[in-house]
């Protein structure tokens, strides 16, 4: 496996390009796994101790988690409990669960249960009532929004009573959602060992929201209309949402289907307008003429042009 100091460079055996700025910091929002592998090799050099220990006496314990680690592979007694990883057709993923040496970014292992018990500590800490690992005022500044309703690491939306932070996990087999109520302290967990497994979650979250109530998170209703012969001809390519990655639209019957995540196409509905949506999920293409338009998602809006 390669070192962290590989993968931040790219060196080999590492099978990235390394990390690099690109950007102004601050101009754009971005996914930034690369950057938590910076942190975590600041955490290392100062802490002068492996990460998956650091992780375990800094964090992990504090809380109070049971069964969650950094190790990366995972010890095989806990390996002979793990849920095994299946592709987008359900088929289980060759050699089993990949190992991830970018341990900030991707070497998490954890349950439902260990997850839920972070998000107590979060909400918690945030309300000054129990600080196991940040102060109130650290607490509240993770959760206080920078850009595109991100805060420090955490997806933040709405305000008081109704303000959530959520966040999702995705590796080779594997999909997670995690939601919660900062100031409620209701909250929902739901892990899957599918690549298609946030389908599945994006259902029990919002039946658990309509169950409790939730002013938010709940089922959503929206109309199609009939969509014009012109659309249906023109739609159809791959389009670019910058460092979101890519998604192509596509004529099947009579309709069109699009393609967010590798494999997984799904009927699109046209709504009102040059509106189009999806039902698994939250996501509207609003398309401004000439191949270009806005991804629109609660609390997150991104451009996207036709690919070249």
């Amino acid at each position: 496996m390669p070192t962290l100091l590989q993968l931040l460079n790219g060196a080999t055996p590492s099978n990235t390009r390394g990390v690099h700025v690109s950007t102004r910091p601050g101009s754009t929002w971005r996914y930034s796994g690369g950057g938590y592998e910076v942190v975590q090799y600041m955490m290392q050099e100062r802490g002068k101790a492996d990460f998956a220990a650091l992780m375990q006496e800094t964090v992990l314990q504090p809380v109070g988690v049971q069964d969650s680690t950094y190790a990366q592979p995972l010890p095989p007694a806990l390996l002979a409990r793990a849920a095994l990883p299946h592709d987008g057709k359900g088929k289980p993923v060759a050699g089993g669960p990949h190992i991830y040496p970018e341990q900030a970014a991707a070497g998490l292992w954890t349950t439902p249960s260990d997850l839920a018990r972070f998000a107590i500590e979060v909400r918690q800490s945030a309300a000054g009532q129990s600080n196991k690992v940040l102060s109130q005022s650290m607490t509240q500044l993770m959760l206080s929004p920078v850009m595109a309703n991100f805060g420090l690491g955490l997806h933040v939306e709405g305000d008081g009573q109704a303000q959530t932070f959520s966040h999702g996990g995705s590796n080779a087999g594997y999909r997670t959602t995690m939601v919660a109520y900062t100031e409620r302290g209701d909250g929902v967990v739901v892990m899957t060992n599918g690549d298609r497994g946030d389908e599945l979650a994006g259902e029990v979250v919002r039946a658990v929201a309509a169950a409790y109530n939730w002013p938010t998170q709940r089922m959503k209703e929206k109309r199609a209309v009939a969509a014009s012969a012109a659309m249906l001809a023109t739609m159809p390519g791959k389009y670019s949402v910058g460092a979101a990655g890519d998604f192509t639209i596509s004529r099947e019957g009579d309709g069109l289907v699009v393609e967010m995540v590798d494999g997984q196409r799904e009927p699109l509905y046209p709504g009102v307008g040059e509106t189009w949506f999806i039902l698994w999920r939250d996501y509207e293409l609003r398309f401004d003429g000439a191949g270009k338009g806005r991804l629109v998602a609660p609390g997150f809006e991104m451009p996207f042009t036709r690919a070249k």
